[in-house]
């Protein structure tokens, strides 16, 4: 699946439980991949990789889901687990091989 393909998904997954107004889409700040964010987020889907970024992200790395929860919210996350299995797979993969902590605690998330 393209990132085009990957967040219309996460596009229609969204709305189910945000208004239209509450988080966009729009081209990665370099140029590749698109981003999809809301108030406190952003998260960034490209060919090889993806990441999640937060305003208040935690040192701790314990601490990273429960920030994660906090700052998507749990109708977003649930959202996100009623994507088709083999989407979340490919979403979860493209997280984790950012090698990014926050990233890949959400492909956790996601994959859960």
């Amino acid at each position: 699946m393209t990132p085009a393909e990957l967040t219309a998904t996460i596009e229609a997954a969204l709305q189910t439980v945000l208004a239209v107004e509450d988080f966009e889409l729009t081209e990665g700040f370099d140029g590749n991949g698109i981003d999809v964010s809301g108030d406190a987020w952003t998260w960034h889907v490209e060919d090889e990789r993806s990441y999640l970024a937060i305003d208040d992200e935690p040192e701790n790395e314990s601490a990273l889901p429960s920030a994660i929860e906090k700052t998507l919210t749990l109708p977003v996350i649930d959202a996100l687990r009623t994507l088709e299995p083999a989407t979340r797979v490919v979403l979860a993969d493209l997280l984790a091989a950012s090698r990014d902590p926050l990233s890949i605690a959400f492909a956790v998330i996601v994959r859960a």
